[in-house]
């Protein structure tokens, strides 16, 4: 009977944590869609063949273009999808007459995405595809990506589900598929420098938030934007007042200034953020 009597128990509580868990996914997300939903995947899949549509327009523009892959990785929080679009007009800024073929995802979602499709493993390799059989090397790679991070797995949270791990190869894979492309790399999270000796090669320039062994800052729950993506922000506000013709290098290295700025106002072990300029 004592048996018994545990076992009722133990199955009231898991009820309880599972109506807590219905509870809170109501509270969160306005209601409980997931991602299998006949909703989610429609809504999901209408957002990215919209981009694709767009992007098989503007491949038939013959001049160079640029191709720019952005992924908001870190849902439920604005700073993420925030900073991958000031990485956006960071670009439209260095190459202000060439034609973008743009492709972003984005996890700041409640119940449904919204204005981007979230990540999803098959339709970013599905994207890398596309891509890759369009890309000539007269063309230009952009390719970004926004997170927490350690030195092995970048986080991936879609709107405020449970958050998973995404490996650093990941995107070494992707970048590496594009050696014979000139690329644009700007990688946003600590330890984003782990990265960087997978990706290594003459014709690559990048951004990296973080050295291998330090953490970046600002990516707190209620940011608008890091400390790197702050940075670039104000970077670009200053040069549109200035009018002039600029390239990464340029921003890059006003970019390091201000975070090293911030980081002292603030009194933060450095981030060590640093960057490398490809011979293109």
């Amino acid at each position: 009977r004592r048996e018994i009597k545990l076992r009722v128990r133990e199955i009231k509580m898991k009820i309880k944590k599972l109506f807590g868990a219905l509870l809170t996914a109501f509270i969160l997300n306005g209601c409980v869609t997931t991602t299998n939903s006949p909703e989610y995947r429609s809504k999901l899949f209408s957002l990215y063949n919209s981009a694709v549509e767009d992007a098989i327009v503007a491949t038939k523009i013959s001049e160079p273009k640029i191709y720019l892959i952005g992924y908001a990785l870190w849902g439920g929080e604005d700073w993420s999808e925030n900073d991958v679009l000031v990485f956006k007009q960071a670009a439209e800024m260095v190459y202000p007459r060439k034609p973008f073929i743009n492709f972003i995802f984005s996890n700041k979602e409640i119940n449904l995405p919204t204005k981007y499709p979230s990540f999803n493993h098959w339709l970013s390799d599905r994207t890398i595809d596309f891509v890759r059989k369009r890309i000539t090397t007269d063309d230009i790679l952009v390719i970004n990506y926004s997170s927490h991070a350690n030195q092995n797995y970048i986080s991936v949270r879609v709107g405020t589900k449970k958050w998973k791990s995404l490996p650093v190869g990941y995107f070494a894979r992707i970048i590496n598929r594009f050696s014979d492309i000139e690329t644009i790399v700007i990688a946003d999270s600590c330890h984003a420098g782990a990265l960087s000796d997978k990706i290594a090669r003459t014709n690559l320039t990048a951004i990296f938030a973080a050295s291998a062994e330090r953490k970046s800052f600002g990516c707190t729950p209620l940011s608008n934007n890091t400390f790197f993506g702050s940075a670039f922000k104000q970077v670009l506000e200053q040069q549109k007042r200035n009018d002039k013709n600029i390239d990464w290098e340029y921003i890059f290295s006003k970019v390091l200034e201000r975070i090293r700025d911030m980081e002292s106002n603030e009194g933060v072990i450095p981030s060590e953020a640093f960057y490398v300029i490809g011979e293109n």
